[in-house]
């Protein structure tokens, strides 16, 4: 019996099922403090010079104008001698306008005035940290295991975040940020693909979807315990606490069934699947999976895929689910959907060579094809212009939507208002966006919702460009300004989390991996550059507004120009994909 099969015996919504998307779902729940609790953690209060013994504000500390052209107190210089008109660099340190008890990095290493990019800093050394992860941790899960990895990464990051609360120095803070954002990015990945594999292909769209929720509410509680937990270093204590409880994940959660498969691990893939069975009151023959049964039902397959309605209602099912979760944190869980398509697809496209569990199976040929020629693949991309220009295009696509995503969330808590609030308003406008942006894009294919989220975020930044924070009547128009920018979050939201279904669809096998992996590249790029695109403020208010809005507008215009994916089968070869159009396909087909 195949295991998709087994799957959908013993129940697709099982309890088994739903046990393993609960446990995955806290594990994504809590990656979100550890990537933007930044926010809180290098919150940066208003302040000024320490005054001198016996001095006062007026006669210490001189009038600027700031960059709304509003006068306050400089944060950077002093007069040098009261009385007089001559100013100098703080000499004495700074005092904050802090809350009772709060501290952050910023009042702790007076990273101000001359320092004050080094918050913004630490964030893209986090980045990087991510895009190593990408490169180094989610392959050895591959071989090692998901289970063990992922339990790896999980206590080595929870002893990294504790030692976070416990640094001395800002170079410590960013050693230990790099590796935990190393560490997390593995752990995104690993977890997704865990809880993907133990759904049968027709019921994944819906965990895929709602497992965002868990994201989300991680924004939101995250701004709850900030508010709560005014100290940098007891915040980041309270992020890592709930890893300690997923010590207890060693005995709950099982290894993955489909990589026990590839490694020729029958008995054991069979035991977890009897478990799985007993925990969802079904049952099972006690031999389900054998090597030759699943040849025989691969060979089935490969014959069932000379039925047009089969190939039709795979495509439909198995690659739309595969790109539904957005994990902020996107390079190597990009190529992980991009591999699992070419997986689950095998049977629709027996010509593709090199599966994932080809590689598990140490097949040299699929080693080779994802090592240095994949290299190649991207040399002969550059060759073919159609193909060079949907990859540069779609490479746009990602960098932007990264870049404007990570800009308005880490951006929220410089809005005007109170911070926490706004921040929690950021978190929660990320559900509705879930799901409306999958309904329409089934409903209205793929480019043309992409464009509209675009535009909305695109024309929502533009806006809040010209809108003062009060008319010059005196009306308060702070309240307009949050929404409209909570506007911009739903559509840069709703937008990213549809590129990664669009940008596997759109990329013929031969190239999807290589041509996948690449662009998704540039999503760490965009995240990286977001910190210094809100730093740009201090030079120029409105810039940041300026560049994510003027970006994802010429992002969604690109959008239209290329194909349109919905209804078609996952290209095979270029020559299909020269074939194609942009206009939507009736899912609807004669019959011959």
């Amino acid at each position: 019996m195949k295991l998709d099969d087994v799957l959908t015996h013993i129940g697709g919504y099982g309890r088994f099922q739903i046990l393993i998307f609960v446990l995955i779902g806290l594990i994504n729940l809590r990656s979100s403090g550890y990537l933007l609790g930044i926010v809180f953690i290098g919150y940066k209060p208003d302040h000024h010079c320490t005054l001198p013994t016996n001095a006062t504000l007026n006669e210490s500390v001189p009038l600027e104008l700031d960059n709304e052209g509003n006068w306050q107190l400089s944060q950077c210089k002093m007069y040098a001698v009261s009385g007089s008109n001559k100013t100098i660099t703080c000499t004495d340190g700074w005092d904050y306008a802090t809350e009772k008890g709060e501290k952050t990095i910023v009042t702790e290493w007076d990273l101000v005035c001359g320092q004050d990019w080094l918050v913004d800093m630490s964030t893209t050394i986090h980045m990087a940290g991510i895009m190593c992860g990408s490169l180094f941790i989610t392959p050895l899960s591959d071989r090692v295991g998901r289970k063990h990895v992922l339990l790896a990464c999980l206590w080595i990051q929870t002893a990294l975040a504790f030692g976070l609360a416990f640094t001395t120095s800002y170079l410590q803070f960013v050693i230990l940020r790099f590796f935990i954002g190393a560490l997390n990015r593995g752990i995104a990945v690993i977890s997704y693909v865990m809880m993907t594999e133990v759904f049968p292909p027709s019921h994944r769209t819906l965990p895929g979807i709602v497992q965002q929720v868990f994201w989300a509410a991680g924004l939101m509680g995250l701004a709850f315990i900030a508010w709560l937990v005014k100290d940098w270093r007891h915040l980041s204590l309270v992020i890592s606490l709930p890893t300690v409880l997923m010590v207890s994940y060693y005995w709950l959660l099982p290894e993955s069934i489909r990589w026990l498969i590839a490694k020729g691990k029958i008995k054991e893939a069979e035991a977890i699947l009897q478990k799985a069975a007993r925990i969802n009151k079904a049952s099972l023959p006690d031999n389900c999976l054998s090597s030759e049964e699943m040849d025989m039902m691969m060979n089935q397959n490969i014959k069932r895929a000379d039925n047009p309605s089969t190939q039709e209602m795979l495509q439909e099912e198995e690659t739309v689910e595969e790109a539904q979760h957005v994990t902020r944190l996107t390079y190597d869980k990009a190529e992980n959907i991009a591999g699992e398509m070419n997986i689950e697809n095998s049977s629709v496209t027996p010509s593709n060579e090199c599966s994932a569990e080809n590689n598990d199976q140490n097949d040299e040929h699929c080693k080779t094809k994802h090592g240095f020629f994949e290299l190649l693949d991207m040399f002969k991309i550059c060759c073919i212009p159609k193909m060079a220009f949907y990859t540069i295009t779609v490479c746009y696509l990602w960098m932007v939507n990264s870049l404007a995503y990570y800009g308005l969330t880490l951006g929220s808590g410089t809005l005007h208002g109170d911070r926490y609030i706004n921040f929690f308003l950021s978190g929660a406008v990320e559900l509705p966006a879930y799901f409306i942006g999958s309904f329409l894009l089934q409903r209205f294919g793929r480019r043309k919702p992409i464009c509209m989220f675009q535009m909305l975020c695109g024309l929502s930044n533009i806006m809040l460009v010209f809108i003062p924070k009060e008319t010059d009547s005196g009306v308060n128009l702070l309240p307009l300004i949050i929404t409209i920018s909570l506007l911009g979050k739903f559509g840069i939201t709703a937008s990213f989390s549809s590129i990664y279904l669009y940008s596997a669809e759109i990329f013929p096998t031969v190239f999807r991996n290589s041509a996948f992996g690449f662009a998704a590249f540039w999503d760490t790029v965009g995240g990286m550059a977001a910190p210094f695109v809100i730093y740009s403020s201090k030079a120029m208010l409105e810039l940041p507004r300026t560049v994510f809005g003027g970006l994802t507008i010429v992002s969604g215009l690109l959008t239209l120009i290329l194909p349109e994916t919905h209804n078609r089968p996952v290209p095979e070869t270029v020559e299909d994909l020269e074939k194609w159009n942009t206009q939507l396909i009736s899912k609807k087909k004669p019959r011959v």
